[in-house]
């Protein structure tokens, strides 16, 4: 289960949830999450894709 704080990072994230759960938890997951994160914030909008293909 994840902490979601607003404002916090993976990171800040990543160690709320392993000092909740008294133990270091696996980073892996917490860098997946970063990683689709900041993929889905570079994708371009639908609408300049068609505003393209109608020119």
């Amino acid at each position: 289960m994840s902490v979601v704080i607003a404002g916090l990072g993976e990171t800040d994230t990543w160690v709320l949830d392993s000092v909740a759960a008294k133990k270091l938890l696996n980073w892996v997951p917490y860098q997946l999450d970063q990683i689709a994160a900041s993929e889905a914030n570079n994708q371009p909008k639908l609408s300049t894709f068609l505003s393209l293909r109608t020119r």
